[in-house]
C-alpha cells in the first residue's frame, strides 16, 4: 500500500481543484504575516543578508558570487537590500568585520 507524502497529497488537492494555488498562497502568507509580523519576502531577505554577512567574513568570495549564493538574481538588488538591512554596503561590511 502506497502512503502519499504530504507533497503528493498537496499536488492531488491542487490538480483536482479542491483548493486553488492562489488560495493556499494567501492563507500561508497570512499565517506568516500574523506569526512573524513580517512578509515572507522580508523574512527571506533577512535570512539572505545574514547568510551573506557570514560569507563576507568567512570567505574571500566576490560580492557578486555571494549575492548569487544567498539567492539574489541581481547584484544591484543585493546591494540595495543589504545596505537597507545592515546600514552599510557589502564591501564596507567586509572591511569593517574582516579579521
Amino acid at each position: 500500500v502506497h502512503v502519499k507524502t504530504a507533497g503528493e497529497a498537496f499536488t492531488d488537492i491542487m490538480e483536482n481543484g479542491i483548493v486553488q494555488y492562489d488560495d493556499v498562497n494567501v492563507i500561508v502568507e497570512e499565517k506568516i504575516n500574523a506569526y512573524f509580523n513580517k512578509s515572507f519576502p522580508q523574512i527571506m531577505n533577512e535570512r539572505r543578508v545574514d547568510d551573506a554577512k557570514r560569507l563576507l567574513v568567512e570567505t574571500d568570495a566576490a560580492i557578486k558570487t555571494i549575492a548569487e549564493e544567498v539567492g539574489f538574481n541581481s547584484l544591484p538588488s543585493f546591494n540595495r537590500v543589504f545596505k537597507d538591512m545592515a546600514g552599510v554596503s557589502p564591501g564596507e561590511y567586509r572591511k569593517k568585520t574582516k579579521k
